[in-house]
């Protein structure tokens, strides 16, 4: 019996930790007046605190027609390539901009983990392989204010651990 409630105080303690760490970089991202500049100063420190190897922050661009990936945060090469995703059931992020519905994935290069979601959903590995990535789990969610503003896209690759359900709360708090 005693079992549980240590197991729940020490959840809520790493919750809190977790949000004492988000205020942090938060604090540290307003200071700064641009965004871009901003993400970039605070970049490593938000790949650790989500355990994610990459992530990359859409904006809803062309009154809502597509998303524009604008900041990437963990890839090197971050200006070489301009990513565009219609709103459009094809696409992971682009279905994610069009649902506005959260997506957790342990492993999208499965097939069947795919179509259970969407049927016409097929992962485009063009660009993980260009970049050699072996890109394995992911979460994807909307950025909503009063409107969608954008699609949070946090990915790990194979080796890494898969996502989880706590991981998908924290990337909500971002």
């Amino acid at each position: 019996m005693e079992a549980q409630p240590k197991a729940a105080a020490k959840l809520a303690g790493e919750q809190d930790e977790f949000v004492a760490k988000l205020l942090k970089i938060y604090q540290r991202r307003k200071n700064c007046k641009k965004l871009k500049v901003a993400m970039q100063q605070v970049e490593q420190e938000l790949l650790d605190l989500l355990g994610v190897r990459l992530f990359t922050i859409y904006q809803c661009v062309d009154n809502g027609q597509e998303i524009l990936a604008s900041i990437k945060g963990g890839d090197p090469d971050d200006d070489s390539i301009r990513i565009r995703v219609p709103f459009s059931s094809t696409s992971l992020a682009g279905y994610v901009a069009l649902s506005q519905r959260a997506l957790v994935f342990k492993n999208f290069l499965d097939r069947d983990e795919l179509v259970d979601i969407r049927p016409r959903f097929k992962f485009d590995k063009r660009f993980s392989e260009a970049k050699g990535w072996d890109v394995k789990s992911m979460i994807v969610l909307p950025i909503k204010g009063k409107i969608l503003l954008g699609v949070l896209q946090l990915i790990n690759f194979e080796g890494d651990r898969d996502f989880i359900k706590i991981d998908l709360k924290h990337a909500m708090m971002v």
